[in-house]
């Protein structure tokens, strides 16, 4: 999977991909994209020290690529320490002058992000003047409770305006974008997010009976709506004792723990979870509860519709966007317990219902959201 620059001579275009923090639902994404990318362009992958690849690509063209670990994306220290590392940067540079790329797309946010958009512009001008520097904005700005969040937004704003085009998930990011940093809407590309799987999904168009849960999964942080989950599980405790909430992710629930003691249909996985144990919860989920109070999108969406689970959702950032509403699931009010409520009881008590909305999240993940088809369209705007 890992060659020497010299031994790769097929006659594609050159694309460098660079993903400095790899962490969790990141390594998903740079998993995925390297993956397919290197199925449709001669790839470069420049990632962190610490990843391993398990690349997510279902077709059968070769997908060898060239790998350098070198950034450190431990912690917020580490990552600040790398933009001060003369021998790192020197590294990068030397792998992007070897390459001579047609583009390169920068998938993940890290404060090196800026420091190499300006070096490889430089360079341009003397050996490489028709590169373009793509940008994936995940986050208009930082979450709230975000530790450092100034210098985040600092350093995410000077890469915005260092890239000569930018992608994101929706177009209500794109708004977001474009109305923050005053930003023409031909400098932003539009794209989905996929579904970070290689294997078929275990979904069955079955009848809902032996359902028994509602999920919250993911990084478990306080943007995410925690309080809110706990109340709609309170609610249900003295009402459907058969359906069991399930918090399932790392994460600090220590602000909790009085609220969680009290709830006995309440189940909590506090560790990462492999794709397999994320896809068995979803399968015996009756729906997705995401009642996020700050939000940009969600990986966990077209993760529940792979496995053919509704969602849930408040009305924050893309997540509406995301839903088809009264088909593969409903959106509620931020903060709105009494419409998440009722929204639950639609899909607990009606079954035919979620049977619909089950086949209907399916579908759409077939027809929509298979990174293949994804890529695909990327690679044509970035390579074209």
């Amino acid at each position: 999977m890992v060659a020497n620059l010299e031994q790769r001579t097929a006659n594609n275009n050159k694309l460098i991909l660079v993903s400095f923090n790899t962490k969790e639902g990141m390594k998903l994404i740079a998993d995925s994209y390297i993956g397919n990318f290197a199925g449709l362009a001669k790839v470069t992958a420049i990632t962190d020290r610490d990843y391993q690849p398990e690349i997510i690509n279902s077709s059968t063209t070769d997908t060898s690529f060239d790998l350098f670990r070198l950034s450190n994306s431990k912690n917020h220290l580490s990552m600040a320490m790398d933009v001060f590392n003369p021998i790192l940067i020197f590294k990068i540079l030397s792998i992007y002058t070897r390459v001579k790329p047609e583009a390169c797309y920068f998938i993940s946010a890290h404060p090196l992000n800026p420091v190499a958009l300006v070096l490889f512009r430089l360079f341009a001008r003397f050996s490489n003047p028709q590169v373009k520097l793509f940008s994936h904005i995940h986050d208009v700005k930082p979450h709230a409770a975000t530790k450092n969040y100034a210098l985040i937004d600092l350093f995410q704003s000077w890469q915005i305006a260092r890239s000569d085009l930018l992608v994101v998930y929706g177009h209500t990011l794109k708004q977001m974008l474009m109305t923050r940093f005053k930003i023409k809407p031909e400098r932003v590309l539009v794209s989905l997010h996929g579904v970070n799987r290689v294997n078929d999904s275990k979904y069955h168009q079955s009848s809902s009976s032996g359902l028994k849960y509602i999920t919250l999964s993911g990084r478990l942080d306080k943007y995410k709506g925690i309080d809110l989950f706990l109340d709609a599980a309170r609610y249900f405790q003295e009402r459907h004792s058969d359906v069991r909430f399930v918090l399932a992710g790392r994460g600090d629930l220590s602000e909790y723990q009085d609220r969680i003691d009290n709830l006995r249909n309440l189940t909590i996985v506090n560790r990462f979870l492999s794709n397999d144990e994320v896809d068995e919860l979803m399968i015996q989920s009756f729906a997705v509860l995401l009642p996020y109070i700050d939000a940009s999108q969600s990986g966990v969406i077209p993760i529940a519709y792979y496995n053919g689970c509704p969602v849930i959702v408040s009305d924050v950032g893309g997540l509406r966007e995301a839903v088809i509403e009264g088909e593969t699931g409903y959106v509620f009010e931020r903060g709105n317990l009494s419409q998440a409520i009722e929204r639950l009881e639609a899909v607990i008590e009606n079954h035919e219902l979620r049977d619909t909305l089950g086949k209907n999240c399916f579908e759409h993940y077939q027809t929509n959201l298979r990174w293949s088809a994804i890529i695909a369209n990327l690679a044509d705007k970035m390579l074209s």
